[in-house]
């Protein structure tokens, strides 16, 4: 199970967000200045509205809220794009080894990023 953990300090104490890359679930905890918890919030991160959340379950100041969400969105579509991008690289090397298999030449520069001309 891979998990992505993020720490944030604000005015009303540490958060942790951890959001599991299986089941999609994102996590959210709010701990005092002993790490106890003081507020906690689970939802599926397909449909959160991170927002939402931070400000009204967990006790974020929306002004915090807001950077806070901004931030674990880029970092999920980042993550996302970088997961695509292996998987087609994997697709395309895999299409290779089938047409070589089976005796068809590639095209000339098959399986490569096409690259702009300066």
């Amino acid at each position: 199970m891979k998990r992505v953990i993020d720490v944030f300090d604000t005015s009303v104490g540490t958060l942790e967000v951890r959001v599991d890359q299986e089941s999609r679930i994102v996590s959210i905890y709010r701990f005092n200045d002993q790490h106890r918890a003081l507020a906690a919030a689970m939802e599926d991160w397909d449909y959160v509205d991170l927002v939402d959340v931070l400000t009204r379950q967990v006790g974020v100041p929306e002004a915090e809220a807001d950077p806070i969400a901004t931030y674990l969105r880029d970092k999920e579509a980042a993550l996302v794009s970088h997961r695509e991008r292996r998987r087609g690289s994997v697709v395309r090397k895999l299409i290779l080894v089938i047409r070589r298999l089976s005796g068809q030449r590639a095209p000339d520069g098959a399986g490569h990023p096409a690259r702009e001309q300066p």
